[in-house]
C-alpha cells in the first residue's frame, strides 16, 4: 500500500532551494580558491641526487635504510618499549600477540624446555642493524623473552 507524501509548499520548496544554491556557492568559491593556490608539489617534482657517483650511492644507502627503518618502527607495538614491560612468564599467545602485535616469524624450537618461538625484528634506528625480540613458548605458555 502506497503511503501519501506530505504537501510540500512553494515557499518550502523555494527555501530549500535557496539553501542548496548557498551551499554550492561557498564550495564553489572553495574549489576556485584551491585551483589557485594548490598545496601539493607538482607531479614532475623531482629529487635532486648528489652529481658524484660516491655521493650519490652514499644518499641511495641511506635512504633505503630510513625507509626500511621507518617501515619497521610502523610493524606493530613490539616496537615500543612499554610493550615489552607486560610481558613475563605464563601468558598465553593471545595475550603476547594483543601487546606485541603479530609476529614477524614463528619457528619451532629444538631446546626440549620450548617448543615455539616468536620473533620480531626490524632495524629501528636506521643503523643496519636488525633489532630483534622473541618470545619463547612452551606448553602454550611464555617461558621466557628478550627484549630488542
Amino acid at each position: 500500500m502506497l503511503q501519501a507524501q506530505k504537501e510540500v509548499s512553494n515557499a518550502d520548496l523555494l527555501r530549500k532551494l535557496e539553501e542548496i544554491q548557498s551551499k554550492v556557492d561557498v564550495l564553489e568559491k572553495r574549489v576556485a580558491s584551491l585551483e589557485r593556490n594548490p598545496t601539493a608539489p607538482p607531479a614532475n617534482a623531482s629529487i635532486n641526487l648528489p652529481e658524484n657517483k660516491e655521493n650519490r650511492e652514499s644518499f641511495l644507502k641511506r635512504l633505503r635504510s630510513e625507509l626500511s627503518s621507518s617501515a619497521a618502527r610502523e610493524s606493530g607495538p613490539w616496537v615500543d618499549p612499554k610493550s615489552w614491560s607486560g610481558i613475563r612468564a605464563g601468558l598465553t599467545p593471545s595475550q603476547v600477540r594483543a601487546m606485541l602485535g603479530r609476529p614477524h616469524k614463528q619457528k619451532l624450537s629444538i631446546n626440549p624446555r620450548i617448543s615455539d618461538v616468536w620473533i620480531y625484528e626490524g632495524d629501528l634506528d636506521a643503523d643496519g642493524k636488525l633489532e630483534r625480540g622473541t618470545v619463547n613458548f612452551s606448553n602454550g605458555r611464555v617461558v621466557s623473552f628478550e627484549k630488542p
